[in-house]
């Protein structure tokens, strides 16, 4: 029993169990700590990942909408089509028909 307390002691005394102690500590605040939370930074990495991500789909769909705005004020022809085709829209003296499949 004596030679388990006397273990123990230098142990404990050793210099490298109190840098052990300490670096232990400063993990376990740093998890726990409000101000530097490594689960909220990760968290927020991840935030802007996926904001990063969604930022280059909208940026590429703009580029897109861009090009198509461009081709529909260029051509005249165009502008009919989109129109005829997206709103419905005819002419004052046209009658259309809608054949849905049933």
């Amino acid at each position: 029993m004596k030679k388990i307390a006397d273990i123990l002691k230098k142990t404990v005394l050793s210099s490298w169990f109190k840098y052990a102690v300490v670096f232990l500590i400063f993990i376990l605040a740093m998890v726990f700590s409000k101000r530097h939370n490594i689960m909220q930074n990760m968290a927020n990495r991840q935030t802007i990942k996926n904001l990063e991500t969604e930022k280059a789909y909208y940026e590429q769909e703009t580029e897109k909408n861009t090009r198509r705005l461009q081709e529909l004020k260029s051509d005249k022809h165009d502008l009919e089509k989109f129109a005829r085709e997206r709103y419905l829209m005819k002419k004052a003296d046209e009658d259309v028909f809608v054949i849905s499949p049933e």
